[in-house]
């Protein structure tokens, strides 16, 4: 319940780890600073690894009426198995990473999310409305698109966790 939410204060943080899933590498070297309001929570710049990938950002979460937030994060480069993508042959190259996005009202806002998939210069911006039965309205634009970097990704399964079917 969101009323019950009331924390007040400033967590720091400094070399913590836990492990978010199954399917997803350990968070470990999680460093920054947590500011609690009520129901908002806000970091400040904060910096983890995800198993081999290093994430840097920062963001913003709210639980009023229904949850919120909004994340700014960076990356020289993903691992995208730390996240629990396989593929066939290998997995894509993904560099110079960039992102902003937030969710509000059930609606996840991609405000700019851009990187390089292999050779390709790719960046993505758009809304993907109602979550629970979602409709999508993204724009991909590219320096560069490379068509087999693109059919990579389109190769690439989740890799299912311990009780989910294979």
């Amino acid at each position: 319940q969101p009323d019950s939410f009331r924390w007040q204060g400033i967590l720091a943080l400094s070399d913590v780890s836990f492990n978010p899933s199954l399917n997803i590498k350990p968070v470990s070297a999680l460093t920054g600073k947590i500011a609690f309001d009520g129901a908002e929570i806000e970091s400040s710049h904060f910096t983890a690894r995800v198993g081999s990938s290093i994430l840097n950002g920062k963001g913003a979460f709210s639980y009023k009426k229904a949850p919120s937030f909004n994340l700014m994060f960076n990356t020289a480069r993903i691992d995208l198995g730390d996240f629990g993508f396989s593929h066939p042959k290998d997995l894509p190259h993904i560099t110079k990473v960039q992102g902003e996005i937030s969710l509000s009202d059930n609606n996840l806002q991609i405000r700019s999310l851009s990187g390089q998939i292999n050779n390709s210069s790719v960046s993505f911006k758009g809304t993907v409305t109602n979550l629970d039965s979602p409709s999508t309205d993204i724009v991909l634009s590219a320096s560069y698109l490379d068509i087999s970097d693109m059919l990579l990704i389109s190769e690439m399964q989740r890799i299912p966790q311990g009780n989910e079917p294979a």
